[in-house]
Formats: structure tokens, C-alpha cells, sequence
């Protein structure tokens, strides 16, 4: 997991690079934990009183067709690790051909336990009954986490999508954890959590890491800019652990921010989205009327598009969004105390100024199952903004600085699963 971020000053160029880490985790089905990026459905298939080891169960996602198997345990248990959060149907059968479905929905970190009683003639009255039930949408329940010791809140892709918020920021929602504030200034968004500093909590997004290693502010991105660090229309959910979790978490001691993103589908999926204030919804500021000055316009544009679906049906999907924010702030410049000699002196560089500010954010992505058992994402995420900022108060427009912040990075995940063990392996490759 690598990031550069690249800023340009009025006078000066400084590059931030970060090392590159090859992060490889492997779990055992008998005691596998959650992954920082997926999820774990575990329980146990009965017949009645009597337990039915050896029996197979497969989970298949109702969205891409992806499966994953395993074998329960003589004593009937099974463990489903590294799922991707969403809504599965899960298929147990038995060495008779008992067999016994449920449809249930799992979000990203947790561990669900799904028990599976085989019994044929309840299946067959099942199936007498939805057919005659029509056209039937599959939702899936959602399964109730029960055992795991982390404080941990996960936040829908329901709320993400529905919850108000007026800059797209997807981490203004972990405010929803108990504990988690947000800041409030638009320029250094600090998330802080148990009473410690920003620079205590860490963000994930698919397993990379979004730790500010070198400046402030904690998390990349959330630093210096009006900015979002990655569009909110390609999160899926996210989970927010503030106490208890695990080593396979680094760099935080206060709260942990764990994201996936969306992926594509057998159906294609989209949205688009716009949001426009034109500069005569804002009254002009009295310092600049009493100046005469013109009006410095204030116009604010925020607009973007995702769009999912299959390339190969239950094989191979994208996944892709943009989004793009204009907007300008009007700052004014002046003398405080305005000493006569000094505003004929300085008056030029004293009244209100544009601070205009742009972003484009871009995310792709491609998820392939070759073969049960085995997956693979690959994503590319490139974020552009430059602003020109630092001036207002006793600071003239001429000392200005303009900032400019690039990222492009890639990141590559290949996970392996059989009935016995789980490996994932992952990289995040960088760009300049």
C-alpha cells in the first residue's frame, strides 16, 4: 500500500512520497478473523437434533454471482471468511442431498452467524408456496453481530446515500460512531476519537491505508484542502471501530475507519448527481459595497456520475464514478485600524477577493472471479484540486499561495480460498 501526494506552491514544489508495503494475511477456516476489508458468516447445519458434518455450503452474492465454499466440521460447524459485504444466498447441502437456503445480508467487518437446519419436506413446502407468490426482489435479512469484542458502528449504504451533508465527504459520517467528532474547519477536516488527536486514527479504504505520515491532520487528504480525499459515490459502507481491535489494523490508537468500495454487477447500476448555487443567492458584503467594488462572484458547482454492471455475466464486472466541486470564497483584505496615511498608502491591496477552489476525483475498478475460490480487484483512483488560498485580514491577495495536489494510485488485490485456508494478497502501486 503506497500514496504520493505532489503540491505545488506559488514559489516552491515539494514531493511526499510514502513507502511501499506489501501487506499478505492468511486465516485459517477453524479461527479466522475478520479481514479489514471483508466480512465472515459462521454457524452451524443440523437436521433436526442432529448435526450435519461434512455437509457443503455455498455462498453465492444475489449482486455478481461470485461463489465461495466450504466444508463443515464433524461437529456441523462452518466458517465462510473473506466475503465481500453484501447480500448472499447461502446453500447449505448434506451428503443426502438435504439441502436448506437463507438469504441474509453481511456488513464490512463483521462476524454473522447464520444456523442451517436441512429438513426436505419444509424445503419442498417452501417452494409450493413461492410459486405462487409472483415476482419476488431479494433483500436479504441482515445478520446481527454477536460475538466480537471490538465498539465498532458501521455506517449503510442507505445512510451514505440518504443522510444529509453539504460537501460529499463520506468520513463526516463516521460522526455517527459514539465518541468520533468531526471538525468543522473546512480546510484541516480533523477526525478525532476517545478524547486523542487526529493524527491517533487511521482510514482504510479496501485494506490501503490512508495514513498522513508526514503532515498533519491524520488522514490524507483531510489536510489543507476544501477537498474530499475520495468520491463518495464509489463507497459502498464503511465501519468505524473505536475500541478493541485487532493487529491486523496499524498506525492508531484511537479509532479505526475501514471502507469498501462498490463494485459492479450482474445488473448494470448508476446515478448521477448535481448541486449548483449561483453567485446572486449570496448578498455582497458590505465592506466591499461601501467600496464601491464590484461583487466577487461565489459560485458553487458540484456534479458527477457512477456507473456499474456486468462485462462477463456471474465472471467479470466494473465499476466507475466521478465527481467534480467548483466553488469561490470571497476574503477580504484591510488594515484593521485604518490610519488614514496607511489606506492611501495601501489602498490599492485593501477589498474583497475570489478564493476559488477546483477538484475532480476519479475512481475505476474491475472485479474478476476466474474460478471459485479465487478473486481479483484491481482499482485506480486519481484526484486533481488546486486552490488558491493563505490571504485575507492583513495578508494581501498578492501573497497568495497557490496550491496544487495530485494523486494517482492503483490497487491490486488477489484473494485465494479453499476449504481449509484463506490468502489475500495486496499492493498499491503509485504514480506521480
Amino acid at each position: 500500500m503506497t500514496q504520493f501526494n505532489t503540491r505545488k506552491a506559488a514559489t516552491r514544489q515539494v514531493a511526499l512520497a510514502a513507502a511501499s508495503v506489501l501487506a499478505i494475511s492468511m486465516a485459517v477456516v477453524g479461527g479466522a478473523q475478520a479481514q479489514v476489508a471483508t466480512s465472515t458468516i459462521r454457524g452451524n447445519v443440523t437436521d433436526g437434533a442432529t448435526v450435519e458434518g461434512g455437509a457443503t455450503i455455498v455462498a453465492r452474492n444475489v449482486a455478481s454471482g461470485f461463489t465461495s465454499r466450504t466444508t463443515a466440521n464433524a461437529q456441523g460447524g462452518y466458517t465462510l471468511s473473506g466475503l465481500r459485504p453484501g447480500t448472499y444466498e447461502i446453500t447449505a447441502t448434506t451428503s443426502e442431498n438435504e439441502t436448506a437456503s437463507d438469504t441474509v445480508s453481511i456488513g464490512v467487518g463483521q462476524v454473522g452467524n447464520l444456523d442451517l437446519a436441512v429438513a426436505g419436506a419444509a424445503t419442498g413446502a417452501a417452494d409450493a408456496n413461492a410459486a405462487n407468490l409472483g415476482e419476488i426482489v431479494v433483500t436479504g435479512r441482515r445478520l446481527v453481530e454477536v460475538r466480537t469484542p471490538e465498539n465498532a458502528t458501521n455506517v449503510t449504504n442507505q445512510q451514505i446515500q440518504t443522510l444529509p451533508q453539504i460537501n460529499r465527504n463520506f468520513l463526516n459520517f463516521a460522526a455517527l460512531a459514539p465518541g468520533v467528532r468531526v471538525g468543522t474547519d473546512e480546510q484541516n477536516v480533523q477526525i478525532t476519537a476517545g478524547g486523542q488527536r487526529a493524527e491517533s486514527v487511521n482510514a482504510f479504504i479496501d485494506g490501503a491505508s490512508l495514513k498522513s505520515n508526514i503532515i498533519a491532520g491524520g488522514i490524507v487528504g483531510q489536510d489543507s484542502s476544501r477537498g474530499n480525499p475520495f468520491p463518495q459515490a464509489a463507497v459502498q459502507e464503511f465501519r468505524v471501530v473505536s475500541q478493541n481491535f485487532k493487529a491486523e489494523y496499524e498506525q492508531a490508537s484511537s479509532a479505526i475507519i475501514t471502507a469498501v468500495t462498490r463494485s459492479g454487477s450482474n445488473e448494470f447500476h448508476g446515478e448521477i448527481f448535481g448541486t449548483y448555487r449561483d453567485q446572486d443567492f449570496v448578498k455582497q458584503d458590505e465592506f466591499s459595497r461601501a467600496r464601491g467594488q464590484e461583487k466577487v462572484p461565489q459560485e458553487i458547482q458540484q456534479y458527477g456520475a457512477a456507473l456499474g454492471g456486468p462485462i462477463i455475466q456471474d465472471k467479470l464486472h466494473f465499476f466507475g464514478s466521478y465527481e467534480h466541486k467548483q466553488e469561490n470564497r470571497a476574503n477580504a483584505v484591510t488594515l484593521g485600524r485604518q490610519n488614514p496615511a496607511y489606506v492611501s498608502q495601501f489602498g490599492q491591496y485593501i477589498g474583497t477577493f475570489a478564493s476559488p477552489f477546483e477538484e475532480d476525483l476519479l475512481f475505476g475498478k474491475l472485479s474478476l472471479q476466474p474460478a471459485e475460490g479465487h478473486l481479483i480487484d484491481l482499482s485506480v483512483t486519481y484526484r486533481d484540486e488546486s486552490e488558491v488560498r493563505d490571504f485575507g485580514g492583513a495578508n494581501s491577495i498578492e501573497r497568495a499561495s497557490g496550491l496544487k495536489q495530485t494523486t494517482k494510485s492503483a490497487n491490486l488485490r488477489y484473494q485465494w480460498q479453499a476449504s481449509s485456508f484463506l490468502n489475500g494478497i495486496g499492493d498499491r502501486l503509485p504514480q506521480l
